[in-house]
């Protein structure tokens, strides 16, 4: 179309894992301010965008804490700038994720401010593994796009299914 202007950056958008309709409302939202201004929209993993903040190569546990007692977790390995999924995102109870751990003793772990707290009011001290606290938004991740969706498509992630409570 002549004479409409793109805009410089795209919209980077949340696509999950999260809740059924925060996923579907955030992504929503984004496609209507990507029609609107017409920018190229792109969806970020949250768990992915988490296991790119650690730089070394390896594999990579990423977690959040869900409600009161589960954490949603994914694992990847950092290949060179990428961060390479193992895994679909899984929902555990908080004591089952700690023994899954067990697993993944020489992996880095990266959480959000809220699961670091819930793990150290439990009294967990990572004797095996790195804990990392997220310290940067995930819409820094900008470029990351792993899914294999045709250009303007999101494809959500849901923590859990819409007919799960």
């Amino acid at each position: 179309v002549t004479g409409v202007q793109t805009c410089a950056l795209p919209i980077s958008v949340s696509k999950g894992p999260g809740s059924y309709t925060g996923v579907r409302v955030g992504i929503a939202t984004a496609k209507g301010l990507q029609r609107a201004l017409n920018c190229e929209c792109v969806g970020v993993s949250v768990l992915e965008a988490m296991a790119f903040q650690v730089k070394e190569p390896g594999d990579i546990v990423a977690a959040f804490a869900i409600g009161k007692n589960e954490v949603c977790r994914q694992d990847f390995e950092i290949d060179g700038d990428l961060a390479r999924a193992k895994d679909a995102p899984r929902i555990f109870l908080i004591e089952d994720f700690l023994s899954s751990l067990d697993k993944n003793r020489n992996a880095a772990i990266v959480v959000t401010a809220d699961l670091f707290s819930k793990l150290r009011e439990l009294g967990i001290e990572s004797a095996q593994s790195k804990f990392f606290e997220l310290s940067a938004a995930p819409s820094k991740y900008i470029g990351l796009r792993s899914d294999n969706a045709p250009p303007g498509e999101i494809l959500p992630l849901y923590a859990r299914e819409a007919n799960d409570s």
